[in-house]
């Protein structure tokens, strides 16, 4: 992945890049660059989101552009920005959507995407905004990243963020954060331990 220049500053926190994007010219340009801060965040989140795979939606190989319909390589507006292959080999398409000021995508803005990646296990939305349309929420199929788990990123975060994209030879899977699940069982086994 060729990341942007505004993705290769050092920033602190999800504000700072937020504003950043939000300063970009147009729509466009802040999609793209939204479009590759995902990217990072699922290679950079890979084993909390149990990532064994990743793709931009222009990177998706064939085979998975077959069995999950996701259409052609000339066919990149279908609505999914990129496809994530789970440990479990559970397919998830996602979607990006940045809104300056968060406001949150319409449910027509996001019914390509739910159409387009109906044959996936999973779809996640992207964005962010405190949260997208009430009706996503009556598909458990549908997944959302929002402005609040940006909000929470904290500099270490940033810091892996700035050396992913600064460095094209780092190893995609080099950081891994624990599942809070498994941090919590683990410091449970931990306590007993020590009573």
């Amino acid at each position: 992945m060729i990341y942007s220049s505004t993705l290769k500053k050092h920033y602190q926190d999800w504000l700072s890049l937020e504003k950043a994007i939000e300063a970009l010219p147009t729509a466009k340009a802040r999609g793209n660059v939204f479009e590759e801060f995902t990217f990072a965040y699922f290679t950079i989140k890979a084993q909390m989101y149990q990532v064994a795979e990743i793709y931009t939606s222009a990177d998706i190989p064939d085979k998975y552009r077959k069995s999950l319909k996701l259409g052609n390589k000339q066919h990149q507006d279908s609505g999914v920005d990129g496809l994530i292959i789970t440990k479990e080999g559970k397919s998830i398409a996602y979607q990006c959507k940045f809104r300056s000021g968060r406001v949150k995508p319409t449910y027509e803005e996001l019914t390509k995407f739910w159409s387009d990646g109906r044959y996936c296990d999973f779809c996640c939305t992207v964005v962010n905004s405190y949260s997208v349309s009430n009706l996503s929420d009556k598909h458990k199929e549908n997944l959302q990243v929002l402005a609040k788990d940006f909000d929470t990123l904290d500099k270490t975060f940033f810091d892996l963020l700035f050396d992913l994209v600064n460095n094209e030879n780092i190893k995609k899977n080099k950081v891994f954060h624990t599942p809070i699940l498994i941090r919590n069982a683990s410091l449970m086994r931990l306590l007993k331990v020590f009573q």
